[in-house]
């Protein structure tokens, strides 16, 4: 069986759970950083699953975006909200 001949609902579960686990590796990521709620998991360590976690994530994503045959729209909807998220950071610039 291939990837994408999965069913719409096994791929949008898959990334249910991706997401969970990268959201739990992120919020570790920030205790790590803040030096609270002590944890065995060094910084290097987090961060080597931080990364796998985002790759897990991207993984489930590109899949579904490629069985819905939504990439043009995905990078259209990208760019406009990178070039948002940019402007809003020149106007927060500005005012300081």
């Amino acid at each position: 069986m291939k990837i994408l001949d999965m069913s719409e609902d096994s791929l949008l579960e898959g990334l249910i759970e991706e997401c969970s686990e990268l959201i739990q590796a992120a919020a570790k990521r920030l205790r790590i950083m803040r030096g609270e709620s002590p944890t065995p998991v060094t910084l290097a360590e987090n961060e080597a699953h931080l990364i796998e976690e985002l790759a897990d994530a991207e993984l489930c994503i590109q899949t579904i975006v490629e069985k819905l045959d939504a990439q043009k729209e995905v990078d259209t909807i990208y760019l406009d909200k990178l070039k948002r998220w940019e402007k809003r950071l020149k106007e927060k610039e500005a005012e300081n």
